[in-house]
C-alpha cells in the first residue's frame, strides 16, 4: 500500500511499480483518512507512506499502527521531505519504521521491494 497526497509524487510511484513488472499487487491511495479505513481490508505487507499529509498525516497513521497487534508485522516505510530533527520535534517514529527522504530513491525502493519479493518466494518453498 503506496499512500501519498501529492498526485505527481502518487504518480511516478504508480509509474515505477507498474514499470519494474514485480509480482505484487500495490495499492495507491491519496489519503490517510482513506488508508486507515481501507488497511483492514487489504492487509497489505508493506506500508509506504508520506508523512505529512493533510488531515490523518503520516505520523497518525503509523501511530495507529503501531499500536494495533494485528499490524506487528506491517513493514513501514516513511517518505519524507522532513530532517531526523524534524522528524523528532513531531514525536519521532517506530525504531521499525524506515525513513526514505524525497525525492524518493527509486531505486533504493525497488531494491527494497525485489527483496522482499525474494524472501516471499523462499519462505514458500
Amino acid at each position: 500500500m503506496v499512500v501519498e497526497d501529492d498526485e505527481v509524487t502518487l504518480a511516478v510511484l504508480k509509474s515505477a511499480f507498474d514499470k519494474w513488472q514485480l509480482p505484487v499487487q500495490a495499492v495507491f491511495i491519496n489519503s490517510g483518512v482513506k488508508a486507515l479505513l481501507d488497511i483492514s481490508h487489504v492487509r497489505p505487507q508493506v506500508l509506504v507512506t508520506d508523512l505529512m499529509m493533510p488531515g490523518v498525516d503520516g505520523f497518525d497513521l503509523v501511530a495507529t499502527l503501531d499500536r494495533d497487534p494485528a499490524f506487528a508485522s506491517l513493514m513501514i516505510v516513511a517518505i519524507t521531505s522532513m530532517s531526523d530533527e524534524d522528524i523528532e520535534r513531531k514525536g519521532g517514529l517506530p525504531a521499525r519504521v524506515e525513513v526514505l527522504p524525497k525525492p524518493v530513491n527509486l531505486a533504493w525502493l525497488h531494491g527494497f521491494v525485489t527483496a522482499l519479493v525474494a524472501q516471499r518466494r523462499l519462505a514458500a518453498r
